[in-house]
């Protein structure tokens, strides 16, 4: 059975993931306007980020039966810093 803060973990790469769909998205709406350059490369950064956080999951479904929470509370930490800084991007770009 998963632990709560490998759960915890979990959840903040899936609302990232939406986060990052909805980054992504804005992104694209913005570079089908303007066609500048530099929305092409954004897009590809918040798509490597989505990439990067499907890897995370599988990673953490994996290992979370071989480490305990000696890993996975900084792990949980780590991905609130995350989040906190993707909400802090959205938040920016709606505004």
């Amino acid at each position: 059975m998963i632990g709560f803060w490998w759960l915890l973990s979990l959840i903040f790469l899936a609302v990232e993931v939406g986060l990052l769909i909805s980054i992504l998205a804005i992104y694209a709406r913005v570079h089908r306007r303007t066609g500048g350059k530099l929305f092409l490369g954004l897009e590809l950064f918040s798509g490597l980020f989505i990439a990067q956080d499907a890897v995370g999951a599988w990673a953490l479904l994996n290992f979370s039966s071989h480490l305990g929470s000696s890993v996975s509370i900084p792990l949980a930490a780590m991905n609130a810093i995350g989040l906190g800084a993707l909400i802090s991007l959205y938040i920016m770009l709606r505004t």
